[in-house]
């Protein structure tokens, strides 16, 4: 290990490790000690660091080397265990290998020892900032756009690097926040798949670090751009862009198109100034302006949310426990175990345990934070800026904001409707929350949503065959206007049909019902594998011969029904604004070439919703519990969610109908021209 003296300190410079299996023992030993008496003294020199500006450089060139070179001395410890092994027959070499791994302990004390110092420095002085994103640049490759696998990372880089981003994030300046979300959106998925994310400790622990470094960057980003009056397309103010009313629409989603996009062959005239390794700045090219940069980054976002590596699942599932959260008397304590605190309504064990996870930085633990009704509704109106389509982020909206901006809208091929559908999801739920001001914000963004396309001519996309796409009648592309003036499109898939705002509405009423009955009585009706397709995370596969751990994991990761509020909300939602408002949810091409397996799919995806339907309608219409409210509160919950069961089951019923007769002619017709061919 070599030295380089820059602002008067030593910092050690990172080099591959030698492989002990290919190197002498005796070289292996003395790189070692060089290492160790090079570390001692940077060590020396970090602790005569005077704080301020001084400190912060000196950590800006050292911090990220540190992170890693801690774990490369851990994985040649790892190789020298191994190089013991083959060489054990030999008395001298294990004498030569005890020694190295000696000298090899001594240097990973020696790391620890100088990262607890900075560590200790950083929390003591509150305005000495983290290199944030060259420290995020260990565990996501900015360059490729994909977080590094957990395999591939030691345990200790991993583990100290959220740390340091957990400590630092909160210091960092809006724009150096927005800089970080891509690659936290890209870690969230690659950290929580699989069953050792819920039944390992250490794998558990840096999910739930990630996933609340990702809030928190929400929660910055959208505060930031408040104070600095530049949140939304055209107001500070949520309320003032939504009194427009229907006239500013058109105005509201083009300004969703701001934060959208400039194409990949522009990111690199996008790119944000970043600090490598070595410390040293990457200036931006000469025409690249902020506004530039800033849209790059939300380009980049956006893309980590609508990948298929399923970060627009996981992000989804984060913000849906979100919304759906509010403190119960287990969890407000601010204890990271909530196995003895029954989650809230809608939100799972799994979910709900994550959430309690989270450090505070105003209190002793993220629960009691959010604890404050005021603080927890903070938050979600937050969240509910971040991803409403009409405001500048859109998280889930893809590269939709673009073609609005020209006065047409397209159905996304990109997501197969997905992005939309979890967009229109989200708001659905939060327009049933608690909170007075949540649930009306989500009101508004989703009515400015569905009127955003008044009287805005729809393009279909590349994807869509407008030839396959024929009705019985005159052989025209199906497009149908429903009550707002919309149109609908459909994919090159039959069997699948995009709404330009609704995405996919069989895949939205699905979601959107599974939640009013919770995660194990929908499976029950529609089987487990229908979560896969869905908008959340799939569900983990067992059976009896799974270990009883891997069991209790897998149903911890299950949903609770939504409350009785919430679910008013969402069978209204599914009523009016999809059974009622696209009459084709049910509906197929009626070609001559019709195959029995488009069919099939229709049929299917009606008996998928009328099963969820039902069943839901049964439960509200039943149910006079569950509503928290006590006395005439209770009425009036259970008055209004009859009401919108009675409202789901008759809107269900025309589309069935519907459906009948078009199958039934369909049938007739194909019996008729099958006995004129017979003659």
């Amino acid at each position: 290990m070599s030295t380089q003296n820059n602002n008067d300190t030593c910092t050690p410079t990172e080099s591959p490790p030698p492989t002990p299996t290919s190197t002498p023992l005796a070289e292996l030993q003395q790189g070692a000690n060089n290492d160790l008496s090079q570390l001692g003294r940077v060590s020396h020199r970090l602790a005569m660091t005077d704080d301020g500006t001084q400190l912060e450089k000196v950590l800006t060139l050292l911090l990220p080397r540190l992170l890693s070179r801690i774990g490369s001395n851990h994985r040649r410890t790892v190789d020298l265990t191994s190089a013991a092994s083959a060489s054990a027959n030999r008395a001298s070499a294990e004498e030569e290998i005890q020694a190295l791994r000696q000298t090899y302990d001594r240097i990973h004390a020696k790391l620890v020892e100088m990262l607890s110092h900075a560590m200790k420095r950083v929390r003591a002085d509150r305005n000495c900032k983290v290199p944030c994103r060259a420290v995020l640049g260990l565990l996501y490759d900015d360059g490729a756009r994909n977080a590094h696998e957990p395999s591939s990372l030691d345990a200790f880089t991993l583990n100290l690097s959220l740390a340091f981003l957990t400590l630092g994030l909160p210091r960092c300046t809006t724009d150096e926040v927005e800089a970080l979300l891509p690659g936290l959106i890209s870690l969230l998925p690659a950290h929580s798949t699989g069953i050792d994310s819920l039944t390992s400790v250490a794998r558990k622990s840096q999910h739930h670090q990630i996933a609340h470094l990702i809030l928190r960057s929400i929660e910055s980003i959208v505060a930031g751009n408040r104070r600095a009056g530049t949140a939304g397309s055209t107001s500070t103010s949520a309320g003032s862009t939504l009194g427009r009313g229907r006239s500013s629409a058109s105005s509201n989603v083009g300004g969703t198109s701001n934060g959208a996009v400039s194409s990949s062959s522009n990111r690199s005239a996008a790119a944000s100034p970043s600090e490598s390794l070595s410390g040293k700045k990457t200036q931006l090219a000469a025409k690249s302006s902020p506004s530039d940069v800033r849209n790059g980054y939300l380009r980049d976002a956006r893309e980590a949310a609508s990948s298929d590596g399923g970060g627009g699942a996981a992000i989804y599932d984060l913000l849906l426990d979100v919304l759906l959260y509010r403190p119960t008397a287990g969890g407000s304590s601010g204890s990271s175990n909530s196995s003895n605190s029954i989650p809230p309504p809608g939100l799972s064990q799994a979910g709900h345990e994550r959430l309690l996870a989270g450090t505070s930085t105003t209190a002793a633990k993220w629960g009691a934070e959010f604890a404050s009704q005021a603080r927890l509704r903070e938050l979600k109106l937050s969240v509910l800026e971040f991803i409403a389509p009409c405001r500048r982020w859109a998280l889930f909206q893809g590269d939709v904001g673009a073609t609005r901006s020209s006065g047409t809208a397209a159905c996304s091929h990109d997501d197969d409707g997905v992005g939309t559908a979890r967009t229109v999801a989200l708001l659905a739920v939060a327009s049933g929350d608690a909170h007075q001001d949540v649930a009306e914000r989500a009101r508004d963004y989703l009515k400015v949503h569905m009127d955003s396309l008044r009287n805005v001519s729809v393009t279909r996309s590349e994807s869509i065959s407008n030839e396959t796409q024929t009705s019985a009648g005159n052989g025209s592309p199906i497009e149908d206007d429903d009550q707002e003036g919309n149109t609908t499109c459909n994919s090159a898939d039959a069997s699948v049909m995009l709404h330009p705002l609704l995405g996919d509405p069989v895949w939205l009423s699905t979601a959107l019902l599974s939640l009013v009955l919770g995660d194990s009585v929908s499976e029950s009706i529609v089987g487990a594998g229908s979560r896969s397709r869905g908008l959340s995370v799939g569900a983990l596969n067992i059976d009896s011969s799974s270990p009883d751990n891997v069991r209790v994991a897998v149903m911890s990761t299950k949903r609770r029904m939504v409350s009785e509020k919430a679910a008013t909300a969402l069978l209204a939602f599914v009523s009016a604004r999809i059974l009622d408002d696209v009459p084709r949810i049910f509906a197929y091409p009626y070609a001559a070439d019709t195959s029995s397996s488009d069919e099939q799919t229709v049929v299917r995806s009606a008996s998928v919703i009328s099963a969820l339907a039902l069943a839901s309608s049964s439960y509200c219409l039943g149910s006079t519990q569950g509503s928290g409210s006590t006395g005439a509160s209770v009425g009036a919950h259970a008055s209004r969610a009859r009401l919108s069961a009675a409202k789901l089951l008759n809107s269900l019923s025309v589309r069935l109908v519907v459906l009948y007769d078009a199958l039934s002619n369909l049938h007739s017709e194909a019996m008729h021209d099958g006995v004129v061919d017979s003659k």
